[in-house]
């Protein structure tokens, strides 16, 4: 059984006669190398080496067939990177946290510890400056409350 599978995609402004059969050989090919489809940016650079660097580019969406294997790792592939948290350079500066004294019901939310150096939140929530810097680096907002850490200037 086939499944066919929309793609978003970027390829060259041609005659879609000429493309289309590039296209799915080229992610045909991606598929039996790499077990994988390719990104929008990876067929675009093929498209540029295959039809030169200065042909213009089109987003657009194509549809490929599957085997049902290729569909389960297509599935898989895209739910695990809707899913997976985007890591950013972010670093937490002073004055974003304080280092704080343990309340004496300390617990930190994030790793579910009660030792290890304590810091203080702007909204008054206490974490391990370890757990809190790693969390920061997904995500900007305090995880028990929600709101910003770091002070808006």
């Amino acid at each position: 059984m086939a499944y066919v599978v929309t793609v978003d995609t970027r390829v060259p402004r041609i005659d879609i006669h000429r493309i289309l059969p590039w296209w799915l050989r080229t992610q045909r090919q991606s598929l039996e190398d790499n077990e994988r489809l390719l990104t929008a940016e990876e067929t675009e650079d093929r498209a540029r080496v295959r039809f030169g660097s200065t042909i213009q580019i089109i987003d657009i969406a194509l549809s490929i067939d599957l085997t049902e294997e290729q569909m389960f790792r297509h599935v898989v592939e895209s739910s695990e990177q809707a899913v997976l948290p985007q890591e950013h350079d972010r670093e937490l500066v002073r004055g974003d946290v304080t280092r704080a004294s343990r309340p004496k019901d300390f617990k930190c939310v994030i790793c579910l510890k009660k030792t290890g150096r304590v810091v203080r939140t702007r909204c008054r929530h206490y974490f391990h400056r370890d757990c809190i810097e790693r969390s920061f680096r997904y995500d900007t907002r305090c995880p028990t409350c929600r709101q910003e850490i770091r002070q808006i200037q």
